[in-house]
C-alpha cells in the first residue's frame, strides 16, 4: 500500500551520499507525490483568487449568525386611571360580544399571574387605558394572593406597596360605588399586602362601608374585622380615624342582628378580632353572642375553643357562669387534643374561668401540660 502511495519508496544510496554517510536512506520524491503536491498548490491559488474576486465584487461569504444579546425591556411607568362610567350597551351584538370577550381575557390574564413582576408588567401593558373599579379590586386581590411578606425581600415588598398605592389612588374617587363584595375583598387584599393606608383613605372607606354594611353577611363582617388587625397600622392610628367609632357601631349592630346566622368559627373569629382591636362591644352585643356561642360549643375544635376563651379574657368580659362552665367542660374533654400553642393560649385564658372552674380541671390541665412539656417550642414557652 505504501508503494502505491509514495511510489517505489526510498532507495539505499550506494557509496557515500552528499552528507558523507555510508548506506544512508535517501527519500526521493516519486512522480505521483510531485503530481499531487502541484495539484494542491494550484487549488490553493485558485481559491485565493476566488476570494479576492468575491471581495472586489461586493459578495461576501455567508457568515454564521452570532447570538444577539437580549436588551432589557424598558418598563412603562405604572399609571392607573379608572373609568367609573357604566359600559354602554352597543346596538351591534357583535361589538358587545367582543367587549365581553376582552373583559374576560383581562380577568383571566390577571388570575394567571404567578409573580408580582408579572402583575406589574400586565398593568404596564394597559398603560393609558382606563380600568373599571371592579378590575382594580381584582388587581388588588391578585396582588394580595401573590404577597407573602414573611418570605419577601424588602425590595419586592416595597414594590408591592408602590403598586398598591397607585391602584388605590386610581380607585379613590369610586369607593362609594363599590358593592359589598368589592369592599370586603379590597380591605382583605390590603391586609394580605400588610399595607398601611392613610387615615384620610380609611375615613373615605368607612363612609362608603357605613352606607351599605347592612348588606354584609356574617362572613363579610368577620373578614373586614380581621383585615383591620392585619394591616400595618397601630391601634392608636386606627382609632384616631374620625368615623372609626361610627363604623364599628354600625358593623356590630348588623352583626348582632344576624348573630344566629353565624357559624361557630365565624363567631369565634369575630370575637378574637375584637380582642385584637381592643374594642369592647356593648353589653347587648355580648349577650347575643354568648347565646350563639353556647349553642355551638359542641362544634368548636380545641384551637377555636381556647381562642374564644382568650378573647373574652383579653376584653375583660365576664360571661354568665353557665357559659363558662360549658366552655371549660368542653375544653376538659379535649385536653389530649391540644398542642403546645393551644395549651399556652388556654393558660392565658384561665383568668376567665378560675372563679367558677372546679379544682379537678386545673389538676388535669397541669398534668396535660407536664406530659407534653418536652414537645413545647421555645417561643411557646
Amino acid at each position: 500500500m505504501l508503494a502505491q502511495t509514495f511510489g517505489p519508496g526510498p532507495a539505499l544510496c550506494r557509496g557515500r551520499c552528499a552528507s558523507g554517510h555510508n548506506g544512508h536512506l535517501l527519500l526521493r520524491p516519486t512522480a505521483s507525490y510531485v503530481q499531487r503536491a502541484s495539484q494542491e498548490s494550484i487549488q490553493r491559488v485558485q481559491a485565493a483568487g476566488d476570494d479576492q474576486e468575491a471581495s472586489s465584487s461586493g459578495r461576501q461569504d455567508p457568515v454564521q449568525p452570532q447570538p444577539q444579546k437580549r436588551r432589557p425591556q424598558r418598563r412603562l411607568p405604572i399609571v392607573v386611571t379608572v373609568d367609573g362610567a357604566p359600559a354602554k350597551k352597543s346596538k351591534k351584538r357583535g361589538k358587545a360580544g367582543v367587549q365581553e370577550a376582552q373583559a374576560g381575557t383581562f380577568q383571566d390574564m390577571v388570575k394567571d399571574t404567578t409573580t408580582i413582576e408579572q402583575l406589574v408588567e400586565l398593568i404596564a401593558q394597559k398603560h393609558g387605558q382606563p380600568y373599571k373599579p371592579a378590575e382594580v379590586v381584582l388587581l388588588c386581590n391578585q396582588l394580595g394572593k401573590l404577597c407573602h411578606p414573611e418570605k419577601m425581600t424588602v425590595k419586592t415588598w416595597g414594590a408591592a406597596q408602590d403598586v398598591t398605592s397607585q391602584l388605590l389612588q386610581g380607585l379613590d374617587p369610586f369607593l362609594s360605588k363599590l358593592g359589598p363584595y368589592e369592599q370586603v375583598v379590597l380591605l382583605a387584599s390590603l391586609a394580605k399586602v400588610r399595607y398601611s393606608p392613610s387615615q384620610d383613605w380609611l375615613q373615605r372607606y368607612f363612609d362608603a362601608s357605613i352606607a351599605i354594611c347592612s348588606q354584609y353577611g356574617p362572613g363579610y363582617i368577620t373578614v373586614v374585622l380581621r383585615a383591620l388587625t392585619r394591616m400595618d397600622l397601630e391601634l392608636w392610628q386606627l382609632k384616631e380615624v374620625p368615623n372609626f367609632t361610627q363604623w364599628m357601631g354600625a358593623l356590630l349592630a348588623v352583626a348582632q342582628a344576624k348573630v344566629w346566622a353565624y357559624r361557630g368559627d365565624e363567631l369565634v373569629r369575630t370575637m378574637v378580632a375584637l380582642g385584637e382591636l381592643r374594642w369592647r362591644p356593648p353589653q347587648d352585643f355580648v349577650a347575643a353572642f354568648n347565646g350563639a356561642i353556647k349553642s355551638r360549643l359542641d362544634f368548636l375544635d380545641p384551637p377555636l375553643l381556647s381562642a374564644v376563651m382568650l378573647a373574652y379574657a383579653t376584653l375583660r368580659i365576664d360571661p354568665d357562669p353557665s357559659l363558662v362552665r360549658a366552655m371549660y367542660t368542653q375544653l376538659a374533654t379535649k385536653l389530649p387534643m391540644l398542642d403546645d400553642h393551644e395549651l399556652a393560649t388556654t393558660a392565658r385564658a384561665l383568668t376567665l374561668v378560675k372563679k367558677v372552674a372546679r379544682h379537678d380541671f386545673f389538676t388535669d390541665f397541669q398534668a396535660e401540660v407536664l406530659q407534653k412539656l418536652p414537645t413545647f417550642k421555645p417561643h411557646v414557652l
